[in-house]
């Protein structure tokens, strides 16, 4: 993943000024261009330049409030910079060393430079070692942001879980579920996901509800699923897995059913006319409701047929694309199509 020109020369004008105003003389260039390369790198999904650049971001936040904000954006530019998903491959170790090499050979002084590896071994457990310089404040800062993605935005948040996924694509589905699940309740359990006073008021909140969805998603059982929507997508989990990742454009219809014998009433969802795995979820079911908000927000939607469908025994198409006729009837599932309208 590359970024724009404009905003690659934004980082790299952060990193020069970062780099000089810890002593660097010599080879700046050269070392960026290194880790430039390596964050652009096709197998990196999140751990990527987009990653550094929000995290230097979060940093400009919490700058002033820090011993050596420098050290830790040098600390943030290669606490990634080496990065395998396979075992025993001692990623933040390697990086580590990486780090006070390539500050050494900058020009930065010994002391700084051994802080910032410090810094970037310990983003492993987010622990500092028993002894060490580093500056409590900056440390923590450091690990704060690079948990910051937790406290994203919902689409920002399912973004990352895919791309985690997508670089750990090599464990089968069940060992993947059951390890993330298992890592992501680990930061739940904690008194405090974050440890930054600025950063704990902004994002802890919206962390632990991303994290619970995540965490319900990733456990469920083959027979759930799982809807939660915002203002740009819908996210459908079946065989407790994030399976579908649809732009609310792409949405074909969707209907509210009445239930039957004092069950929930259902909502249908689909994603093209010959739609096979339409989704039928109760209405009740965790994110319904914020699914059906979101459809009474599309241009489309038949608000006259949703009150026609409270007040009889007919279902309600409640959202229908224009290049299709209505349908009028209740929603039957053929051998290919996701609905039929009775005749």
């Amino acid at each position: 993943m590359s970024l724009p020109t404009s905003t690659h020369l934004d980082l790299e004008a952060q990193f020069r000024a970062d780099a000089t105003r810890l002593g660097a003389e010599r080879d700046v260039a050269e070392v960026f261009a290194e880790l430039n390369a390596a964050y652009t790198a096709p197998a990196r999904k999140y751990h990527s330049i987009e990653h550094i650049g929000e995290c230097l971001r979060a940093l400009a936040d919490v700058r002033a409030t820090l011993g050596a904000p420098e050290e830790v954006a040098m600390a943030i530019w290669f606490h990634d910079a080496i990065y395998a998903t396979h075992p025993f491959a001692s990623s933040e170790k390697r990086s580590a060393e990486l780090a006070y090499a390539s500050c050494t050979r900058m020009g930065i002084a010994e002391v700084p430079a051994r802080r910032i590896a410090d810094m970037v071994l310990a983003t492993k457990d987010h622990e500092l070692p028993a002894k060490g310089a580093v500056d409590e404040r900056d440390a923590a800062a450091l690990f704060d942001i690079d948990l910051g993605i937790l406290g994203a935005d919902p689409v920002r948040y399912a973004r990352f879980e895919r791309d985690v996924r997508a670089e750990y694509s090599w464990v089968p589905e069940g060992v993947f579920r059951g390890r993330r699940a298992k890592l992501l309740r680990g930061f739940a359990a904690r008194p405090s996901i974050y440890r930054t006073p600025l950063l704990k008021g902004r994002l802890e909140d919206a962390a632990r509800a991303n994290i619970d969805g995540a965490v319900r998603e990733l456990e469920a059982t083959v027979d759930d699923l799982v809807l939660h929507a915002n203002d740009e997508h819908v996210f459908a989990t079946r065989a407790a897995r994030l399976e579908l990742i649809h732009p609310w454009s792409d949405l074909y219809y969707a209907s509210v059913r009445p239930g039957r014998g004092g069950t929930s009433p259902k909502l249908g969802v689909a994603f093209g006319p010959d739609d096979d795995r339409g989704l039928d979820i109760a209405v009740d079911a965790p994110g319904a409701a914020d699914v059906i908000e979101r459809l009474r927000s599309v241009p489309g939607y038949d608000h006259d047929g949703e009150r026609r469908g409270a007040t009889s025994a007919i279902p309600s198409i409640v959202y229908s694309r224009d290049r299709h006729p209505a349908i009028e009837g209740p929603v039957r599932r053929g051998p290919r199509a996701a609905y039929r309208g009775a005749s």
